[in-house]
């Protein structure tokens, strides 16, 4: 396996907000592109990572692989140079060893990455028909965050189908936003409103990322919580969040 990922900041962003979330994570690679499912150490998020074989400058696989890292090392090497130089990774049937290549103009640095062994089970991500969908500006949405952080932890999300309310709240009190004049889209047999109370903190990893100019939202009675960047033709970033039990 050898991929190309040119001027990367994208992938140094997302490698940065999925060490927030796991310490440790395994990539699959198959002949459409690189995949991840990870857990949190909570159980209580999944993320969900497409990249297709589109994504990068070149893609080359002979056989399917699966390889187990260390997120944290993975950032520590990814961070080094500048964020838009090029990364380049190899890796050989049966190895240990992820080879790293970062270049930009003038510097070629080389990382040969000790691999681990993960045991776990497999995830399977069933389809859902989600309720409500919701568009926001990247930007926006960050800003939300921003100004709930200091709140607390838990998050109350209600939507309907005008409008979007965050309430945040822990032991200096509550903050709470309302948004309207949004992009709503609602299935045919949608409730009235939907109300979810979830894990603030996976919002603020979600939002920070920024991983494309458009953030989408997921709602559904009896579903998780889902924070979508869709990359169109190069694949999605998916967080699903459980609700809170009281």
């Amino acid at each position: 396996m050898e991929i190309n990922i040119e001027e990367a900041v994208f992938f140094r962003k997302l490698i940065s907000s999925i060490k927030d979330l796991s310490e440790s994570i395994e990539i699959i690679f198959n002949k459409k592109g690189l995949y991840i499912q990870e857990m949190d150490s909570t159980n209580a998020c999944l993320i969900s990572v497409i990249l297709t074989d589109k994504f990068f400058s070149s893609f080359e696989l002979t056989i399917p692989c699966v390889i187990g890292v260390n997120i944290n090392s993975l950032n520590q090497i990814l961070k080094i140079g500048k964020t838009n130089s090029n990364i380049s990774m190899a890796y050989t049937e049966n190895s240990d060893k992820l080879s790293i290549n970062i270049s930009e103009t003038g510097c070629n640095t080389d990382f040969e990455m000790n691999l681990i062994s993960i045991e776990k089970d497999s995830l399977e991500i069933e389809s859902i028909d989600y309720d409500y969908t919701i568009y926001i500006d990247t930007k926006n949405f960050q800003s939300i965050i921003k100004n709930l952080n200091n709140f607390g932890d838990k998050c109350v999300i209600t939507i309907d189908k005008n409008t979007i309310k965050f309430v945040v709240s822990g032991d200096i009190g509550t903050g709470k936003i309302e948004l309207d004049n949004l992009e709503i889209e609602c299935s045919e047999t949608c409730e009235d409103f939907i109300s979810y109370a979830i894990n603030f903190k996976f919002l603020a990893i979600f939002a920070k990322a920024g991983l494309n100019d458009i953030v989408t939202l997921k709602m559904g009675k009896g579903a998780p919580f889902c924070c979508e960047y869709n990359l169109d033709e190069d694949g999605s970033i998916s967080l699903f969040i459980a609700q809170m039990i009281e």
